[in-house]
């Protein structure tokens, strides 16, 4: 589950819509500066793996480890209906899903919340999911 915020991004671009307007602005943890300076292209992603736990259990003697990460997903925008629209599509795009990616198996994903705010000149629509995995 280390690898959870390259899997849930190869997740993410899978919706052509999303990965229309985005392109490829998903990021872990920061937004980096365009052309070194202070200016950042919108919209953008920043993910981020806030928490993890693993569950260490015996199945029929065969030793089995389930794995919980806690991701926020950071969604910003110059125009606040982009940006909740973004939001409402990654949403329906990875919540329950079930699968493989970058190697990495999803047993499942479960929103825990969101909120959002106006900071730095961006709309913020944030995300907070729980992903299992094994």
């Amino acid at each position: 589950m280390i690898k959870v915020v390259s899997a849930l991004r190869s997740l993410i671009l899978t919706n052509t819509q999303i990965r229309d307007v985005i392109k490829d602005r998903i990021y872990p943890n920061l937004i980096p500066m365009s052309d070194g300076g202070d200016n950042v292209n919108y919209p953008c992603i920043v993910l981020t793996r806030t928490g993890m736990t693993v569950e260490d259990s015996k199945d029929r003697g065969m030793p089995c480890s389930n794995q919980e990460a806690q991701v926020e997903v950071v969604i910003l925008s110059s125009d606040y209906d982009e940006a909740v629209d973004i939001a409402d599509k990654l949403y329906k795009t990875v919540m329950r899903y079930q699968g493989t990616q970058n190697n990495l198996f999803i047993n499942d994903i479960r929103y825990e919340g969101s909120f959002e705010a106006y900071t730095e000149s961006a709309y913020r629509q944030v995300l907070n999911f729980k992903i299992r995995g094994l």
